[in-house]
C-alpha cells in the first residue's frame, strides 16, 4: 500500500513543518453558503428570494507533532512546552492559510485550538479549526489603469479590491458603472472596497479620508470592467483581488 503525501500547510507563509507539525489528512472544506431571504406573499405563485452575502466557512485541520523530527536541519528532541508556545503562538496569529497543492489561500479570521495542551500530551495530535472569509484568494499586484481602460476579474466571484488614487482637488472616479467622487484631495487616497474605508499615508500612518470621497465603494463583477476618471485624478491602480468561491 503506498504511504499518504504529506500535504505541507502554511499559516501566515510559515510551513508548519518548522514546527515539527505536519497535517494527519487533507481537511474538508465546506462549501460557502449564501444567505437567502425568503418572503412569502399572499396571492403569488412562489416566494420572492433576496439574496444577500456568503457566510463564513470553518476549516478543521488534524495537526500530527512529531518531536523527533529533523528541526531545522539539526537532529534534536524539542522541549515539548517550548514546542507547544510556539504552535499557539503561531495559530493565534494567523490571517492566512493555504496548502501546497493550490496556490490560492484563505483568510483567517479567528482559530479554535481548546485542549491543545492535553491532546498533545496524550495523543501527539490536536485539531485546529480555522473561522476563514468564505472564498478561496489569488495572489494579486498592483496595476496601473489607463484611463478608459479595463480590467478583467479573473476569479469567479466579484471582488471587492484596493483602488489608489493619484491627483490633487475635485473628481469623479468610476468603477464598473459605480461612480466615487473625490473631493479636496492633497495626497494619494487609498479605497479599500472590502474594508469600506478610504486612507492616506503619511510616514507609514494610515490618514482616515473617509469625508473626502462620496459614493458606493465598487466591486468587480467577473469578466472585464472599464475604469474612468475626469477632474484632478491624474493615475489610478488597482489590486483586483481576484478570488473563488
Amino acid at each position: 500500500m503506498k504511504s499518504k503525501k504529506i500535504i505541507e500547510t502554511y499559516i501566515n507563509d510559515i510551513p508548519i513543518s518548522t514546527l515539527d507539525l505536519c497535517l494527519t489528512e487533507r481537511p474538508k472544506i465546506p462549501s460557502p453558503q449564501m444567505r437567502v431571504e425568503r418572503i412569502e406573499v399572499p396571492g403569488r405563485n412562489g416566494s420572492l428570494t433576496k439574496k444577500d452575502a456568503y457566510d463564513d466557512i470553518t476549516i478543521t485541520c488534524k495537526f500530527s507533532v512529531l518531536l523527533d523530527y529533523h528541526y531545522k536541519g539539526r537532529a534534536e528532541k524539542r522541549n515539548v512546552k517550548h514546542l507547544l508556545s510556539e504552535i499557539k503562538g503561531l495559530l493565534y496569529q494567523a490571517k492566512r492559510l493555504n496548502f501546497e497543492d493550490d496556490d490560492r489561500f484563505y483568510k483567517v479570521k479567528s482559530v479554535d485550538i481548546s485542549n491543545i495542551d492535553n491532546r498533545i500530551e496524550q495523543y501527539g495530535e490536536f485539531d485546529a479549526s480555522f473561522q476563514c472569509d468564505p472564498f478561496l484568494y489569488y495572489e494579486t499586484q498592483e496595476k496601473e489603469i489607463q484611463n478608459g481602460g479595463k480590467i478583467a476579474n479573473t476569479g469567479t466571484v466579484e471582488s471587492a479590491p484596493i483602488i489608489t488614487v493619484n491627483g490633487s482637488g475635485d473628481g469623479t472616479l468610476t468603477v464598473a458603472g459605480s461612480s466615487i467622487a473625490i473631493n479636496g484631495q492633497t495626497a494619494p487616497i487609498i479605497i479599500d472596497c472590502e474594508e469600506m474605508t478610504a486612507y492616506s499615508l503619511s510616514q507609514g500612518v494610515a490618514v482616515n479620508q473617509n469625508r473626502k470621497i462620496r459614493g458606493a465603494l465598487p466591486l468587480l463583477p467577473v469578466g472585464e470592467n472599464i475604469i474612468s476618471w475626469n477632474g484632478g485624478i491624474t493615475a489610478v491602480t488597482i489590486d483586483g483581488r481576484w478570488r473563488d468561491l
